[in-house]
Protein backbone atom coordinates (compact mmCIF):
# COMPACT_ATOMS: atom_id res chain seq x y z
CA UNK A 1 0.00 0.00 0.00
CA UNK A 2 1.24 3.49 -0.78
CA UNK A 3 1.88 6.06 1.96
CA UNK A 4 -0.78 8.28 0.35
CA UNK A 5 -3.36 5.49 0.64
CA UNK A 6 -2.45 4.86 4.27
CA UNK A 7 -2.79 8.56 5.12
CA UNK A 8 -6.17 8.75 3.35
CA UNK A 9 -7.38 5.62 5.15
CA UNK A 10 -6.30 7.06 8.52
CA UNK A 11 -7.98 10.40 7.80
CA UNK A 12 -11.14 8.62 6.64
CA UNK A 13 -11.21 6.50 9.81
CA UNK A 14 -10.58 9.55 12.01
CA UNK A 15 -13.34 11.55 10.29
CA UNK A 16 -15.81 8.66 10.33
CA UNK A 17 -15.64 8.34 14.13
CA UNK A 18 -17.54 11.58 14.63
CA UNK A 19 -19.05 11.98 11.20
CA UNK A 20 -22.65 12.02 10.12
CA UNK A 21 -21.98 9.20 7.65
CA UNK A 22 -19.21 6.99 6.32
CA UNK A 23 -20.20 4.60 3.55
CA UNK A 24 -19.39 3.07 0.22
CA UNK A 25 -21.79 3.80 -2.60
CA UNK A 26 -24.74 1.59 -1.72
CA UNK A 27 -26.17 1.19 -5.22
CA UNK A 28 -24.44 0.34 -8.48
CA UNK A 29 -25.57 -0.41 -12.01
CA UNK A 30 -23.31 -2.57 -14.24
CA UNK A 31 -23.62 -2.72 -18.01
CA UNK A 32 -21.29 -5.13 -19.83
CA UNK A 33 -20.74 -6.84 -23.19
CA UNK A 34 -18.43 -9.64 -24.20
CA UNK A 35 -17.87 -13.25 -25.20
CA UNK A 36 -19.82 -16.35 -24.14
CA UNK A 37 -19.70 -20.10 -24.66
CA UNK A 38 -22.56 -22.43 -23.68
CA UNK A 39 -22.52 -26.20 -24.21
CA UNK A 40 -25.56 -28.25 -23.32
CA UNK A 41 -27.34 -31.57 -23.63
CA UNK A 42 -31.09 -32.23 -23.49
CA UNK A 43 -31.40 -35.88 -22.43
CA UNK A 44 -35.19 -35.90 -23.12
CA UNK A 45 -34.58 -35.31 -26.84
CA UNK A 46 -30.98 -36.61 -27.06
CA UNK A 47 -30.05 -33.24 -28.51
CA UNK A 48 -26.72 -31.47 -27.97
CA UNK A 49 -25.94 -27.84 -28.68
CA UNK A 50 -22.91 -25.59 -28.44
CA UNK A 51 -23.30 -21.86 -28.91
CA UNK A 52 -20.58 -19.23 -28.57
CA UNK A 53 -19.86 -15.75 -29.81
CA UNK A 54 -19.27 -12.10 -28.99
CA UNK A 55 -22.95 -11.37 -28.38
CA UNK A 56 -23.02 -11.47 -24.55
CA UNK A 57 -24.97 -8.60 -22.96
CA UNK A 58 -25.42 -8.23 -19.21
CA UNK A 59 -27.01 -5.70 -16.91
CA UNK A 60 -27.15 -5.94 -13.14
CA UNK A 61 -28.13 -3.89 -10.14
CA UNK A 62 -25.78 -4.17 -7.16
CA UNK A 63 -26.40 -3.26 -3.56
CA UNK A 64 -23.63 -3.03 -0.95
CA UNK A 65 -24.24 -5.42 1.95
CA UNK A 66 -21.04 -4.39 3.75
CA UNK A 67 -17.97 -2.46 2.62
CA UNK A 68 -16.54 -5.69 1.10
CA UNK A 69 -19.68 -7.55 -0.05
CA UNK A 70 -22.20 -6.66 -2.76
CA UNK A 71 -25.40 -8.49 -3.71
CA UNK A 72 -26.33 -8.34 -7.40
CA UNK A 73 -29.46 -9.17 -9.38
CA UNK A 74 -29.18 -9.04 -13.14
CA UNK A 75 -30.14 -10.34 -16.54
CA UNK A 76 -28.00 -11.92 -19.27
CA UNK A 77 -28.79 -12.18 -22.97
CA UNK A 78 -26.53 -14.08 -25.39
CA UNK A 79 -26.78 -14.12 -29.19
CA UNK A 80 -24.71 -16.38 -31.43
CA UNK A 81 -24.23 -13.67 -34.08
CA UNK A 82 -23.86 -10.43 -32.06
CA UNK A 83 -27.61 -9.55 -32.13
CA UNK A 84 -29.19 -12.45 -34.06
CA UNK A 85 -29.15 -16.24 -34.14
CA UNK A 86 -29.62 -18.71 -31.31
CA UNK A 87 -30.38 -16.98 -28.04
CA UNK A 88 -29.84 -17.82 -24.40
CA UNK A 89 -31.22 -15.61 -21.66
CA UNK A 90 -31.97 -15.58 -17.98
CA UNK A 91 -31.57 -14.19 -14.48
CA UNK A 92 -28.42 -13.92 -12.34
CA UNK A 93 -28.21 -13.60 -8.55
CA UNK A 94 -24.70 -13.02 -7.20
CA UNK A 95 -22.72 -12.34 -4.06
CA UNK A 96 -19.53 -10.41 -4.85
CA UNK A 97 -16.60 -10.22 -2.42
CA UNK A 98 -13.80 -7.64 -2.60
CA UNK A 99 -11.01 -9.18 -0.46
CA UNK A 100 -8.41 -6.42 -0.84
CA UNK A 101 -10.49 -3.24 -0.82
CA UNK A 102 -13.92 -1.75 -0.28
CA UNK A 103 -16.42 -2.50 -3.03
CA UNK A 104 -16.54 1.14 -4.12
CA UNK A 105 -15.91 4.70 -3.12
CA UNK A 106 -16.06 5.32 0.61
CA UNK A 107 -17.33 8.73 1.57
CA UNK A 108 -17.13 10.44 4.95
CA UNK A 109 -19.00 13.66 5.73
CA UNK A 110 -18.76 16.04 8.66
CA UNK A 111 -20.26 19.50 9.00
CA UNK A 112 -17.58 21.17 6.86
CA UNK A 113 -15.64 18.36 5.19
CA UNK A 114 -16.45 15.61 2.71
CA UNK A 115 -13.75 13.04 1.99
CA UNK A 116 -14.08 10.37 -0.72
CA UNK A 117 -11.57 7.54 -1.05
CA UNK A 118 -11.50 4.78 -3.66
CA UNK A 119 -8.82 2.23 -4.45
CA UNK A 120 -7.89 2.51 -8.12
CA UNK A 121 -7.96 -1.27 -8.71
CA UNK A 122 -10.45 -3.49 -6.84
CA UNK A 123 -10.24 -7.24 -7.58
CA UNK A 124 -13.19 -9.45 -6.62
CA UNK A 125 -14.53 -13.00 -6.60
CA UNK A 126 -18.17 -14.03 -6.83
CA UNK A 127 -20.60 -16.86 -6.39
CA UNK A 128 -23.81 -16.91 -8.41
CA UNK A 129 -27.12 -18.65 -8.95
CA UNK A 130 -28.20 -18.64 -12.61
CA UNK A 131 -31.33 -19.46 -14.59
CA UNK A 132 -30.99 -19.88 -18.36
CA UNK A 133 -33.50 -20.48 -21.15
CA UNK A 134 -31.59 -22.18 -23.96
CA UNK A 135 -33.62 -21.91 -27.19
CA UNK A 136 -31.33 -24.34 -29.05
CA UNK A 137 -32.24 -27.12 -26.61
CA UNK A 138 -35.74 -25.90 -25.70
CA UNK A 139 -34.80 -26.30 -22.03
CA UNK A 140 -34.57 -24.14 -18.92
CA UNK A 141 -31.44 -24.70 -16.85
CA UNK A 142 -30.52 -23.57 -13.33
CA UNK A 143 -27.25 -23.84 -11.48
CA UNK A 144 -24.34 -22.23 -9.74
CA UNK A 145 -21.30 -20.39 -10.98
CA UNK A 146 -18.06 -18.87 -9.76
CA UNK A 147 -16.35 -15.82 -11.11
CA UNK A 148 -13.50 -13.39 -10.71
CA UNK A 149 -12.69 -9.96 -12.03
CA UNK A 150 -11.64 -6.44 -11.21
CA UNK A 151 -12.98 -2.91 -11.20
CA UNK A 152 -10.81 0.06 -12.13
CA UNK A 153 -11.90 3.46 -10.83
CA UNK A 154 -12.44 6.06 -13.56
CA UNK A 155 -14.25 8.76 -11.56
CA UNK A 156 -15.76 9.03 -8.09
CA UNK A 157 -18.93 7.21 -9.17
CA UNK A 158 -17.90 5.34 -12.34
CA UNK A 159 -15.61 2.33 -12.83
CA UNK A 160 -14.50 0.02 -15.63
CA UNK A 161 -15.21 -3.67 -14.90
CA UNK A 162 -13.87 -6.88 -16.43
CA UNK A 163 -15.30 -10.21 -15.34
CA UNK A 164 -15.06 -13.94 -16.05
CA UNK A 165 -17.62 -16.48 -14.83
CA UNK A 166 -17.96 -20.26 -15.22
CA UNK A 167 -21.22 -22.04 -14.37
CA UNK A 168 -22.51 -25.60 -14.28
CA UNK A 169 -26.25 -25.84 -14.99
CA UNK A 170 -28.82 -28.63 -14.73
CA UNK A 171 -32.37 -29.29 -15.90
CA UNK A 172 -34.86 -32.14 -15.64
CA UNK A 173 -33.94 -35.65 -16.83
CA UNK A 174 -30.25 -35.08 -16.08
CA UNK A 175 -29.89 -32.49 -18.84
CA UNK A 176 -26.77 -30.40 -18.27
CA UNK A 177 -25.03 -27.32 -19.59
CA UNK A 178 -21.88 -25.31 -18.92
CA UNK A 179 -21.48 -21.59 -19.42
CA UNK A 180 -18.37 -19.43 -19.72
CA UNK A 181 -18.63 -15.64 -20.02
CA UNK A 182 -15.92 -13.01 -20.40
CA UNK A 183 -17.33 -9.48 -20.22
CA UNK A 184 -16.22 -5.88 -19.81
CA UNK A 185 -18.22 -2.73 -19.20
CA UNK A 186 -18.99 0.17 -16.90
CA UNK A 187 -20.23 0.42 -13.30
CA UNK A 188 -22.20 3.49 -12.22
CA UNK A 189 -22.43 4.19 -8.48
CA UNK A 190 -25.30 6.18 -6.96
Amino acid sequence: MHIKSLVCAFVLFFLSVGSESARAYDNKLDVAIGYFSVNGTNNDTNKKAAVSGVGAYQIRYRRALTSHFDFAAGYSLYFKQVITGSSIYGLNLEVIYFPLSASGTIESKTDNITLSVAERLRPFVSGSFLQRNFSGLQTTFVGFGAGAGAEYTLTQNMSFISYARYAMLNATSLSTATELTLTAGLVFGF
